[in-house]
């Protein structure tokens, strides 16, 4: 009796075992080119943060990504991207610190980024073959602040440098200095001229 209840026990947990595997069956993902043509968005991010992390066997989970670099979708320096919480369910586990080349989807109730366990998701240092697919791909650059966002010092309005007045044009003709002397001298002028009159008559 006792070798009959053994054999139960060993034959429900040689039973359980390939089940619990095959809760979440991934077949072979597509190739590179493929993969980037079915998913939202492709890129290159180091995982930050958990996110959100919810209760149950059907829970999601929310990792913080930062974006290194990009091959599609409108992304900025950081993603959040939803998985399942349980492998189970085909939940992708993020390591924190590590950089992974990811492949998501949108769910098209939420619009939310996912990933699946099934997805062409792996890390970057495994991921010589979609790279040389990918290309360089694109850096997210931070838009540039509004103007009147920030406190911003006038410009400083340096003082002209003092000009010399431009030098005066020689008179023609004679020129008679003022001084003590000129009313003195006028008057020889005019007295002469009266003379030359007087003899000319």
């Amino acid at each position: 009796m006792r070798r009959i209840c053994c054999a139960g026990v060993i034959a429900a947990s040689l039973w359980g075992i390939p089940h619990a595997a095959e809760a979440c069956s991934c077949l072979p993902p597509p190739p590179p080119h493929e993969a980037l043509e079915q998913s939202a968005a492709v890129f290159e991010g180091r995982a930050a943060a958990i996110a959100e992390v919810a209760d149950g066997p059907l829970a999601d989970r929310r990792y913080e990504l930062e974006v290194l670099r990009f091959w599609k979708g409108e992304l900025g320096d950081t993603v959040t991207i939803t998985t399942a919480s349980s492998s189970a369910a085909c939940g992708r586990s993020y390591e924190i610190g590590e950089i992974y080349l990811v492949y998501a989807v949108q769910d098209p109730e939420s619009g939310e980024l996912r990933d699946y366990l099934c997805s062409r998701t792996r890390p970057l240092r495994g991921a010589d073959e979609d790279l040389a697919v990918l290309g360089p791909g694109t850096t997210p650059t931070t838009p540039a602040p509004e103007e009147g966002t920030e406190d911003r010092e006038p410009p400083r309005i340096e003082p002209k440098p003092p000009t010399e007045p431009p030098p005066s044009e020689p008179r023609r003709g004679c020129r008679i200095d003022e001084g003590p002397g000129a009313p003195l001298a006028l008057g020889l002028v005019v007295l002469v001229a009266l003379a030359r009159r007087r003899r000319a008559r």
